[in-house]
């Protein structure tokens, strides 16, 4: 995972690269957030990290996102780990003629890497796999001052199918989707 992260976050630097110079908005903003929807049996909280750039004229950037959910799959008793970790790399915009210095709507959407984690006590099963998968959504950033604010969005987020064999625990990762919504703070620079 670590590999991934790492190429995700290059990705994103080489990307704000040539467009630095008139980088108009740099952010990083830690959040929490709530899984739900579509294949879950259940909601569960989460936190993330994500980190961008506006690369053009202030409404065009790119954002790198981590998020990790511990207890994302239902426990049925038996299981020790029930984690989902998720790293993203997005377009984000903000919607033209909306907000102001205060508050802007942006959406939001890109490719990376949906990674499950399931395994039963003593590891007599264990699933740890690493899916393409995709992210959609938006949402609204209000500053507080100058370079504080809190942020809020909704994202979905869905693996790709593949052709992986089906696993101990009867879970189709290939299509593997659900809802977050999360809530955080903005630190812009």
């Amino acid at each position: 995972m670590r590999s991934v992260v790492k190429f995700l976050c290059g990705a994103l630097f080489i990307l704000a690269l040539p467009a630095s110079a008139g980088a108009q908005t740099f952010w990083v903003s830690p959040f929490v957030g709530t899984t739900s929807g579509n294949d879950l049996t259940h909601a569960n909280a989460g936190i993330g990290i994500a980190a961008g750039a506006m690369v053009y004229k202030n409404w065009i950037g790119v954002e790198g996102e981590y998020s990790d959910a511990l207890v994302f799959f239902k426990d049925d008793g038996y299981l020790t780990h029930r984690r989902l970790l998720t790293a993203m790399g997005n377009v984000v915009v903000n919607v033209p003629y909306v907000g102001n210095d205060k508050f802007h709507l942006f959406a939001t959407g890109g490719l990376g890497v949906i990674r499950p984690h399931i395994e039963e006590a003593g590891g007599f099963s264990k699933v740890e796999v690493k899916k393409l998968g995709f992210n959609v959504g938006g949402g609204i950033v209000g500053y507080l001052n100058k370079n504080v604010g809190v942020r809020g969005d909704v994202r979905y987020l869905h693996a790709l199918k593949d052709d992986v064999a089906r696993n101990a625990f009867a879970i189709d990762f290939g299509a593997l989707g659900f809802w977050r919504t999360s809530a955080g703070v903005v630190i812009r620079f």
